[in-house]
């Protein structure tokens, strides 16, 4: 991503970074596909929504993993079914997606976005179908 797109937040993330940036993007948790479909507040986008990763972990399994869950949305209901290997880059397992998931119910708990009804049900739909525990739900309502 050219410098000129690149959020505040996610500069900040950037500059914080302490180790060797080499091969290193500052990738979101919260997609911004996910802001935008679940019209999430951007103030509520802060540095916590980012992570320091490598290319093919936040261009190919992190955005298949965000892509097959919006997909899923739609439906209104959520059940697990493999994501298929890339050509370049692995298959995908059950374990990833649900530190996916948990990694943004962990965010949008910080950044507020929890509150936001319909996101809250795609992350708490999300996390029943890839075995996420749900008491952390509790209270949030």
């Amino acid at each position: 991503m050219s410098e000129h797109k690149r959020t505040p937040a996610q500069k900040e993330r950037i500059a914080l970074y302490q180790g060797d940036r080499t091969g290193l993007q500052s990738s979101h948790i919260i997609s911004a596909k996910e802001r935008d479909h679940f019209d999430l507040a951007n103030r509520d986008d802060s540095v916590s929504n980012y992570r320091m990763q490598t290319a093919p972990t936040n261009q190919s399994k992190h955005t298949r993993i965000d892509n097959y869950l919006l997909g899923q949305s739609p439906n209104h209901q959520m059940t697990y079914t493999p994501i298929p290997a890339s050509e370049k880059h692995g298959a995908i397992y059950q374990e990833q997606i649900s530190q996916r998931i948990q990694q943004k119910i962990d965010v949008a708990k910080e950044s507020s976005d929890i509150y936001n009804s319909r996101y809250q049900g795609f992350l708490y739909k999300a996390a029943a179908a890839h075995n996420v525990d749900l008491r952390q739900f509790n209270g949030y309502n």
